[in-house]
């Protein structure tokens, strides 16, 4: 999916249904906030209205930002964060990551 934490301005968290590219609707999950929590295989995202959002992190997750891109060592409680991802079932799996500097 194109576009970066500049493309969904003032949204702090959410679900949206898109044109997936077999046409089919795609659930995504948006989320800007706090990093609350991370592993290699999981991220918390705290909104400033409180709302947790965790995504799951796989091999396909592109983190950029910060002097690690790419790694999951991007991913420091504290730090500030977008990101977007794939909903299936309850399951939200993180496509793009974007730390910020706070």
């Amino acid at each position: 999916m194109r576009g970066g934490a500049d493309t969904f301005p003032g949204v702090q968290h959410g679900d949206v249904v898109v044109t997936g590219p077999t046409g089919q609707p795609q659930t995504k999950r948006i989320a800007r906030g706090t990093i609350a929590a991370a592993t290699a295989t999981s991220l918390t995202i705290k909104s400033t209205d409180g709302v947790d959002t965790v995504f799951t992190i796989d091999a396909n997750t592109k983190i950029t930002g910060g002097p690690q891109s790419g790694s999951v060592a991007t991913l420091a409680v504290g730090k500030t964060a977008f990101a977007i991802g794939t909903v299936t079932g309850t399951t939200a799996t993180a496509e793009r990551v974007l730390v910020t500097a706070n």
